[in-house]
């Protein structure tokens, strides 16, 4: 597993609002239950656990920065919506035995998932998964694994209310739920997962719970949760397994490379307008290459039933040459200026088309020429895997539109 970076995290408990609260023992009274961050209607219905997850999602999404309309999220409970079920059960068998569609529609395991996505305009990945007492330990390495193989950070949430007496009169516990906000990038971390792994620990799964929290099977993410903000180097389980258990590999960030002048904003350097201009932002660049991020939304002119044609990753790469160009003009104090895509060579197109809520990586590095003329191999990486390159010739000096003598 390479390192994957903890930027934040969310917590409610009764009597713990957020994660320091946690941590320093202050018991907050008024703290009973979980904050209201889905939209009224979106919440009728929803059960504790679905309002544990939304409001620690929400926590580590703010603290991290990150875009509510773009990160991706996972979601895991190891019991989920059993306080639906039990209602639904009620239903069937009290009254006429009719079931409320919306209680139905929120019963499901992955209810949170859209219901967030639907409250804030999220087409990016989203699952949800159940691993008994290993839920946690699954949760941690689904996200390790998109951030591995995605541009985007990523939430994990794990949560777990008791069960209702009619399905287990032996499992009650108090509610809990934990968001740790993950990405691949260093910067502003808190402290670093380097593997999760098979491990013996001196972290043992019930050390330093407040009394009540022993049985929920979310509470295996608190000793995690104080690993990350010590910041120290710990081997901590994950799980509730006397021998060998899966354990989180915890270290401090890594020390930070210099500091490079952050990319100036894609207005400023690719001359195309919305909605012509389909690449979001310059993620890296040097006086050879330029890499732009594209997500993918439903707004885009090229969008249909969600889909758009493997054709359009042309376009990504010549305006991510656009980018390159206007980023060596304004290095060199010269204004930022049209170019015009004259030819292509050996393009390779995937197949699939792109979807809403991808997010593609777009590579140009400079082959030869000068500003006039030159050309740029050029890739769009959705990914780990390269979905389209090719060789893009271009143009960059005064057309001569005048009529012929």
């Amino acid at each position: 597993m390479r390192p994957v970076h903890v930027h934040s995290v969310g917590l409610f408990a009764p009597g713990f609002p957020d994660a320091r609260t946690w941590l320093e023992g202050r018991r907050a009274e008024h703290a009973t239950a979980p904050r209201d961050v889905l939209p009224v209607r979106a919440r009728r219905g929803t059960t504790l656990v679905t309002r544990l997850m939304a409001d620690v999602l929400a926590q580590a999404t703010e603290q991290a920065g990150f875009d509510p309309k773009t990160v991706r999220t996972v979601y895991a409970s190891a019991f989920g919506e059993t306080a639906a079920a039990a209602a639904l059960l009620s239903m069937m068998h009290e009254g006429d035995g009719a079931l409320s569609p919306a209680r139905f529609s929120k019963s499901v395991h992955n209810a949170i998932g859209g219901l967030v996505s639907i409250a804030h305009g999220n087409h990016g990945f989203s699952t949800s998964l159940a691993a008994g007492p290993s839920t946690v330990a699954m949760a941690l390495l689904e996200a390790a694994a998109l951030v591995h193989e995605g541009a985007s950070p990523v939430v994990a949430v794990v949560a777990d209310e008791a069960v209702p007496p009619v399905l287990a009169p032996d499992l009650d516990f108090e509610p809990l739920g934990v968001a740790f906000g993950l990405s691949g990038d260093p910067r502003g971390a808190l402290a670093t997962l380097v593997d999760i792994r098979r491990a013996s620990s001196d972290t043992k799964h019930g050390d330093a719970l407040p009394p009540g929290f022993e049985r929920n099977p979310a509470a295996a993410a608190l000793p995690l949760v104080r690993a990350v903000f010590e910041a120290r180097p710990a081997v901590v389980a994950l799980e509730a397994v006397a021998e060998s258990p899966l354990c989180a590999v915890v270290c401090p960030p890594a020390p930070l490379p210099p500091a490079r002048p952050r990319p100036p904003a894609i207005e400023d350097v690719v001359p195309h307008r919305p909605p012509m201009r389909l690449i979001d932002e310059v993620v890296d660049w040097d006086d050879k290459c330029a890499e732009c991020l594209v997500v993918l939304r439903d707004d885009s002119p090229f969008v249909e039933a969600g889909r758009a044609s493997p054709t359009l990753a042309v376009e990504y790469m010549a305006q991510c040459v656009a980018a390159f160009a206007g980023l060596r003009a304004r290095a060199r104090d010269q204004a930022v200026r049209v170019g015009y895509l004259v030819g292509a060579r050996e393009v390779v197109l995937g197949r699939e088309p792109f979807r809403v809520g991808d997010v593609l990586r777009v590579r140009a590095r400079h082959a030869w020429g000068d500003e006039i003329l030159g050309s740029f191999q050029c890739s769009v990486e959705r990914g780990d895997e390269v979905v389209a390159h090719g060789t893009l010739s271009v143009y960059g000096g005064d057309l001569d539109v005048s009529e012929p003598t």
